[in-house]
């Protein structure tokens, strides 16, 4: 039995059982396009991996979200306690994370949570099966120290869909968002890459490149780096399997809502985020 049970996990950690892992996964994604009409949004986002658009909060709606939830994310800045017991609090690089942020601000939640624009264009996007699973809210101040994630990075190789709004005005010194447009379509070099995230996960690389490796795919594959900078309002929607990453803040603060949407249909994958 032991030696059974030792074949199989090997078996497991094979490539041959992660090719076919994987064409299991996504043999059970049926994109629904009639769940919207955002169709430049959605065409842009199968085309290039992401979409953004300023202005999609007005001032006021921005500014009365910020009243709402400022003191609940000053507490978790200042004492590392959230009303969620769920958080990433790392002083060390001024990154200030609430990974369960839904009821903080009846605002923040009827305008971007539950936006049915948004939620639409996910199931449009991913399936009729895509459920929202972190709903975050983060915030980045000046720090010395790098973070794991300004590297180049894919969040997983199972598909994932991501909303990002900005609470501030975000430009280059406040450390904007960066996508590499085109990186999410599958090409050789993801196989090797993703094999190395589905047997390490959190041990290994997590995804990530080295700066190195991400302008040789830009070269190599005509993945574009965008940075995409803005005023506090604007909207990014992405493909979380393509490269992302985070410039450094240098001056001011950078406050961002995050809406994560994946399916809950491959159970190892829940139960290894979920536990």
């Amino acid at each position: 039995m032991k030696m059974l049970d030792h074949l199989r996990d090997k078996y497991r950690e094979s490539q041959m059982f992660f090719r076919r892992l994987q064409r299991i996964h996504y043999a059970q994604y049926v994109p629904n396009p009639a769940a919207t009409d955002w169709n430049v949004a959605l065409d842009q986002i199968r085309d290039k991996g992401f979409f953004s658009t300023p202005d999609f909060l007005t001032p006021q709606q921005v500014n009365s979200i910020l009243g709402e939830i400022r003191p609940s994310l000053e507490t978790y800045r200042q004492t590392g306690v959230t009303v969620t017991d769920v958080g990433t609090h790392e002083p060390d690089i001024e990154l200030y994370r609430i990974r369960r942020a839904r009821g903080l601000s009846r605002q923040m939640d009827s305008l971007f949570f539950d936006n049915e624009p948004i939620n639409n264009l996910a199931e449009a996007y991913v399936c009729r099966d895509v459920r929202s699973y972190i709903t975050m809210l983060e915030m980045r101040k000046p720090a010395m120290e790098l973070s794991d994630e300004m590297l180049p990075h894919f969040d997983d190789w199972r598909h994932r869909f991501k909303a990002l709004l900005y609470l501030t005005d975000v430009d280059l010194p406040q450390g904007p968002f960066v996508y590499f447009a085109g990186s999410h379509r599958q090409a050789p070099w993801r196989f090797e890459e993703e094999f190395d995230y589905e047997i390490h996960h959190r041990n290994g690389k997590q995804g990530a490149l080295v700066p190195g490796q991400a302008r040789a795919l830009c070269r190599d594959h005509g993945y574009e780096e965008t940075v995409i900078t803005g005023r506090a309002g604007t909207l990014i929607l992405f493909d979380a399997r393509g490269l992302h990453n985070a410039k450094q803040t240098f001056r001011g603060e950078r406050i961002i809502l995050g809406n994560y949407f994946a399916t809950f249909k491959d159970r190892k994958w829940k139960a290894k985020q979920f536990g």
